[in-house]
This record gives structure tokens, sequence and C-alpha cells, in this order.
């Protein structure tokens, strides 16, 4: 515990010309240095607008011990001159095993660069002076981003209630009555091989695409906001390998042998949306030396589908 109240600290504490005419509202995705314990963390933000006035959330998260602990605060955003300054204001959901430090605020400096393709936020960031803490510099780069479910602030903002106030994101549609997903062959077509599923009236809403290289696939699943009871069942191209599993900060680990295959399709099929939909979790895809970090949301009409496709060499 003493070990993970060091690393949470560290985490927390860390945790008008050319630019007025710029929109910088959106989500922002990339991630913070910092400069104390030389660790480098995930880290987003996303900015909003109301009457003129900025404001936003940002989102901090890490695995230490194989779990997974994140952050997520209210932001004051303000443009000043040629920079665009952002200032906690207050934690709003977290789910760290120790109390989190108190009156200790975040603040970035950013300056934003474009080109025609990518937009970047980027500068140094420092924390206040408390009679406990000393202050706390790094540094923040982050990209501007169109996945919204393919980041971990806006799932989150989904479970809290808070997505209706970003100005950048349109409304949800109205939701539609649960529809029933059936069962085919009720036996395994191999020894050890779960049944197939035949989703008759759910649909399955492509979220990711990415290639892979190896002949086996190392994956772990977390639940992507607070734990609260979300279950899964997944699917690889119509086979089952999990069944009914809850996703919580503790990983569910498995391993997939990919070498018959050119395409796969893993499907997460919702068995509950918990006490906070919709369905949401965080697929960690580990191939060879590379690891992809893969954001899920699913419901009780639509499944999470993510493809894999093999790198030809």
């Amino acid at each position: 515990m003493q070990k993970c109240k060091l690393f949470l600290t560290g985490c927390f504490l860390f945790s008008a010309g050319f630019l007025q005419a710029q929109d910088i509202t959106g989500l922002w995705k990339g991630t913070l240095y910092n400069d104390s314990n030389r660790l480098t963390y995930h880290y987003e933000i996303a900015v909003s607008s109301e009457k003129n006035r900025l404001y936003g959330y940002s989102h901090t998260w890490f695995i230490l011990d194989n779990k997974q602990y994140y952050g997520v605060k209210k932001l004051k955003v303000r443009k000043m001159k040629d920079k665009i300054i952002t200032e906690d204001d207050g934690l709003i959901a977290h789910n760290y095993p120790v109390k989190p430090a108190k009156h200790v605020k975040q603040i970035n400096i950013l300056e934003l660069n474009e080109n025609d393709t990518v937009r970047i936020l980027q500068g140094p960031f420092t924390t206040n002076r408390t009679k406990q803490y000393s202050p706390l510099t790094g540094y923040v780069k982050l990209q501007r981003t169109m996945q919204y479910q393919q980041t971990s602030l806006v799932p989150h903002l989904e479970e809290l209630q808070l997505t209706q106030t970003l100005s950048f994101i349109e409304p949800l549609p109205e939701p539609v009555l649960p529809a029933v997903a059936t069962i085919e062959n009720n036996r395994p077509t191999q020894q050890n091989q779960k049944p197939v599923l035949t989703v008759t009236e759910r649909t399955n809403q492509i979220q990711h695409e990415t290639f892979y290289e190896s002949d086996s696939l190392y994956l772990t699943l977390y639940d992507n906001g607070e734990v609260d009871g979300d279950s899964v069942s997944v699917y690889m191209n119509g086979v089952q390998l999990l069944h009914k599993v809850r996703l919580s900060t503790t990983p569910v680990t498995l391993t997939v042998s990919t070498q018959q295959a050119s395409t796969i399709l893993l499907v997460m099929y919702a068995e509950s949306l918990g006490t906070i939909p919709p369905n949401t979790g965080l697929l960690i895809v580990r191939d060879k030396g590379k690891v992809h970090e893969i954001r899920f949301s699913s419901n009780l009409t639509e499944n999470a589908a993510i493809v894999f496709k093999r790198k030809n060499n």
C-alpha cells in the first residue's frame, strides 16, 4: 500500500490576436511527463464552451501492480495572449486506493501548433505549493482527436452524465428497447470451443481497426470507468472466448492464437450495463513488442467490434 501511495501521490500532484481566432474546443489526447519521478502518464483534456466561456475536464490514468487507476477533474480554461491556461477545479471521479492529496492544483500553460492535418497543444505544467507538498513540474503534449470513444475521458463523462455539457459532441439519440440475442449450436464445434453467437438484432459497431504480426495475441480487459457491475462476453470470429466476465480494475487476461487467421473480428457483447450505462471497457493488446490500448463501449442494441488484420511483411 505504501508503494501505491507514493506512486499515486506523484500522479495526483502533477494530477488577443491569432489565438483568439482559433477554436480550441474538442478532445485532446496525449501524455504528461513528470520531472520529479521521470514517469509519463496518459493524459487527456476536453475543452468546451458556453456563451464565450471556456471550461473543461481532464483525465489521467495509469496501471500499477496490474490494476488500473484513474482520476477525472474539472478544469478552468482561459486564453491569455498566445497561451492557453488550464487549471484544476476539483476531482469529480476516481478509484484511487488511498485518499488523494488536498488543495493541490495543476496548471498547464499550453501553446497551440497546427498544420493542415494535426493540431497540437503542448507546454509546461506546474503544481502549487502547499504546507505538505512542494511544487512539481513537467510537460504536457496533446493532439486533438475526433475518435471520442477511443479516449479515456469521454466514456467516463458518459457514465457521469456530463457529455451533454460538451459543446463539440452531438447529443445521443433516444434509446431503443433492448433486442434479444440468440445462440446457434448448443454444442461446441470443437473440443474446448464455446458456442457460436449469432446476433440477430444487435449490430456490430466497429470502433477500432489495427494490424497484428505475431501468431498469438495477449489480451487484457479492464473496466474503463467506475466499477459498477459491467460484464461482457467476448467472441473472436464468432467463437466465444469469455463468458459473462465482470470488468473491474483487476485484469481479465487471455492469450489467443492467430496462426490460422488473416483477419480477426473481436466482439464485446454487453451482458449487463452495470448501474451506470453504457458498458465501457479498456482492452490492452500485446503483439510482440507493440501495445495497443483500445477503448470500447457497448449497450443492449450495439456490440463493440474490433478488427485485427495480419500485417504482411
